[in-house]
């Protein structure tokens, strides 16, 4: 459990936990009484493995990085993701970040989702994301909400040249079940794939943000769904 801003974890060995394997949360003032937000940026490198044994495998809460040759995996419960992202309710924008370097040898796996990062942020995949809900979801974040407005600002990007799959194993809905999703108040998009994409009982990629999805689908990438390779059901799509 990390409360601190600026941490950073390296493991080369096991980490696991009944809940998460690792998570940040607000900090509890004892002069004030209060919480506060202040594990922001915090930096995750895992060789080894990391495992949430009823949630999440890795959740920063403030946002940060993670890099990943080993094998990180949430599973046990129905919400529990490989590795999930967001601000604290009183962060700005300007102070959070979100990224995921996954190589050719690191796996991520997830009950729900391989990995969710809300509020957007940068994905770099070689290695294998799996979710039965989805393997991966970029969505925008609410980020210390005024008046109710999304601010702008937030992007989400993913490159892959690894595997991406949806499973189905664990039970979706019909807005659910595909490889890449992209939702919300995104302000802008783009999936470059030489790799393989793939949804056992969805859309292969679904447009469901208000950004102009961008996806570049080089030579050697492959797209596939159980119903459809790409659907769009919001925002717009440009396909190169």
């Amino acid at each position: 459990v990390i409360a601190q801003g600026g941490s950073s974890v390296t493991n080369l060995g096991d980490i696991s936990g009944a809940q998460f394997g690792i998570t940040t949360i607000s900090y509890l003032d004892p002069a004030t009484g209060q919480f506060e937000s202040r594990a922001i940026n915090t930096t995750v490198v895992n060789t080894g493995t990391i495992a949430g044994e009823s949630n999440d495998g890795v959740r920063l809460i403030g946002g940060g990085s993670v890099v990943n040759s080993g094998a990180i995996s949430g599973t046990g419960g129905a919400l529990a993701d490989g590795i999930s992202m967001f601000a604290y309710t009183d962060q700005a924008i300007e102070n959070y970040s979100a990224r995921v370097e996954n190589s050719a040898t690191g796996t991520i796996t997830g009950q729900r989702f391989g990995m969710i990062l809300s509020g957007g942020g940068d994905i770099a995949n070689a290695g294998a994301i799996t979710g039965g809900n989805g393997g991966v979801l970029m969505q925008s974040g609410p980020f210390n909400l005024t008046g109710g407005a999304v601010p702008p600002g937030q992007t989400a990007t993913v490159t892959n040249t690894g595997t991406i799959s949806a499973t189905g194993d664990f039970g979706v809905n019909g807005i659910l079940g595909y490889g890449v999703g992209f939702a919300g108040a995104l302000e802008t998009a783009s999936l470059v794939n030489a790799g393989t994409i793939t949804s056992a009982i969805n859309a292969g990629v679904r447009q469901g943000s208000a950004a102009a999805l961008t996806i570049t689908n080089e030579a050697t990438g492959i797209i596939e769904g159980a119903n459809s390779g790409v659907v769009v059901s919001a925002g717009n799509i440009n396909l190169t």
